[in-house]
């Protein structure tokens, strides 16, 4: 017997969608460390499926709208990593120029905050929202990383600037592995994340 067919569902109307707007980047530091980041994974990160070994596509972006529910406004992390999804081959569609999950068909794998200052929320708000998102694992790097560092709650989670956080149950954890094997990739002098292969890039 033949199998029943079934429309596919439209797709959700974003024309009122705002994925694009005049705020300024954070701070020249800020989007340096994002292009740093950015920039060592289309350089050096080859990621590879597990069953066959071949090359598999992935998507780096910095300061990019996540949208992961219509009726919420998006998230935007300072860099996001999405291991099998593939770059757009045009921006021609408003749909290309973002990060809709619908569309991209999973969440991002993992999200980096880079610490500017005591309003960001990265341990508060954007922790939970983050894991309510479905993102996988969560890095938080404060560049300060002094006594007058907005986040040194940061050292006595993890002894370092860098804290990572792996989503279990629906929720961020601390993660205090040194690198995120099933994703191929680890930290980097404290810096950010990067190819597990990689050579470690310039100090910002």
């Amino acid at each position: 017997m033949p199998e029943a067919a079934f429309p596919l569902p439209e797709p959700p109307d974003i024309s009122d969608l705002v994925i694009e707007d005049d705020e300024p980047v954070d701070s020249i530091h800020s989007e340096k460390l994002q292009r740093l980041l950015t920039g060592a994974l289309y350089t050096s990160f080859q990621p590879k499926a597990k069953d066959t070994g071949e090359p598999i596509p992935f998507l780096a972006t910095a300061n990019v709208g996540l949208f992961y529910a219509l009726k919420l406004p998006p998230l935007v992390p300072d860099v996001m990593l999405s291991l099998e999804v593939a770059p757009p081959a045009s921006f021609e569609r408003k749909e290309d120029r973002t990060y809709l999950v619908w569309e991209m068909g999973k969440p991002p794998d993992v999200v980096i905050e880079i610490v500017s200052n005591r309003k960001g929320e990265e341990l508060g708000r954007k922790l939970k929202d983050y894991a309510r998102a479905g993102v996988s694992y969560y890095a938080v790097y404060d560049r300060t990383a002094g006594v007058a560092s907005p986040l040194r709650q940061l050292r006595e989670l993890q002894g370092s600037p860098l804290a990572l956080f792996q989503r279990r149950g629906g929720e961020f954890v601390p993660f205090a592995s040194t690198w995120l094997e099933d994703k191929g990739l680890r930290p980097a002098n404290a810096k950010g994340l990067r190819p597990a292969n990689a050579i470690a890039p310039p100090a910002a």
